[in-house]
C-alpha cells in the first residue's frame, strides 16, 4: 500500500522549487514588502509569512518564506522543504534557537517555535486539508520522505506581545536607498523596450504617445514605490 502511494503522488523538479522561492523572495525585497504575503483564507489557500530565524552556524539573520494558518493566536506551519528529503534550513535553526520573528500581511510577531506532538500533531495534521496548497495528499508526500514531517507551531513570545515589530533589526536609510535603486532598474528594460517600441510604431504613424499611456503610466506607481 505505501509503495503504491508512494509512486502514486509527484512533486516539482527540486532547481524549479529552489527558482520559485528565490523569485518570491526578491519579488517580497523589491517591493519593500508590498508583494508576497498574505493571509490565510479557509477552503482557500493557505497564508504566506516571512519567517526570520538565526542561522546556527553563521549566528546571521535567515529568512524564507513560508506558508500558513492560524490557530487561536498561534501560527501553524509544516517543516517539508517543498516535501524534499532534507529538513529545510529555517527548521534545523529553529530547533538550535527557537526564538524567531515573523512579517505578515497584517504586522510583525516574535515567536517562539516548537514542534507539536501527540493529539495536537494529529489534530493540526487534519487542518491542513482546510488550506489547500501543501500537496493534494500530503499523507502521500509525508511518506516519500525519510523522517517524520514536523508539524511547527509559532507561539507569541510570553512577555513580548501579539506585534513586536522593534524585535527585528530596523531598516536603515541605505536598505531603502538600496530597494529604491533595485527597483529602478526595471526602468531600464522598459525603455529599451520604449525604443523599440516606438520605431516599430512610427510606420504605422502612431508615434510613442500609445506607449507611454498604456505600457509605462500604469507603472509609475510601481517604479516611483508608492502606491
Amino acid at each position: 500500500m505505501t509503495a503504491v502511494r508512494r509512486e502514486a503522488v509527484r512533486t516539482l523538479p527540486r532547481p524549479l522549487i529552489r527558482t520559485f522561492w528565490m523569485l518570491h523572495r526578491a519579488a517580497y525585497r523589491l517591493s519593500g514588502g508590498r508583494f508576497g504575503l498574505s493571509q490565510p483564507a479557509a477552503g482557500g489557500r493557505f497564508g504566506m509569512m516571512r519567517l526570520a530565524t538565526l542561522g546556527r552556524r553563521s549566528g546571521k539573520e535567515r529568512v524564507a518564506i513560508v506558508g500558513y494558518f492560524e490557530d487561536g493566536p498561534n501560527l501553524v506551519t509544516l517543516a517539508m522543504n517543498g516535501w524534499g528529503t532534507a529538513e529545510p534550513a529555517w527548521w534545523l535553526n529553529l530547533q538550535a534557537d527557537p526564538h524567531a520573528t515573523v512579517d505578515l500581511a497584517d504586522g510583525t510577531r516574535a515567536v517562539r517555535a516548537r514542534a507539536a506532538t501527540g493529539t495536537e500533531k494529529d489534530r493540526l495534521w487534519a487542518r491542513f486539508d482546510e488550506f489547500p496548497g501543501w500537496g493534494d495528499d500530503i499523507d502521500a508526500l509525508a511518506l516519500r520522505r525519510p523522517t517524520d514531517t514536523a508539524v511547527v507551531i509559532l507561539e507569541p513570545r510570553p512577555g513580548d506581545g501579539d506585534r513586536v515589530a522593534a524585535a527585528r533589526p530596523t531598516r536603515t536609510d541605505d536598505d531603502r536607498r538600496r530597494r529604491l535603486r533595485l527597483r529602478h532598474l526595471w526602468i531600464v528594460p522598459g525603455l529599451a523596450i520604449a525604443v523599440y517600441a516606438n520605431g516599430q510604431a512610427q510606420h504605422l504613424g502612431l508615434g510613442i504617445l500609445p506607449l507611454l499611456a498604456f505600457g509605462i503610466a500604469p507603472d509609475l506607481p510601481r517604479l516611483l514605490g508608492i502606491g
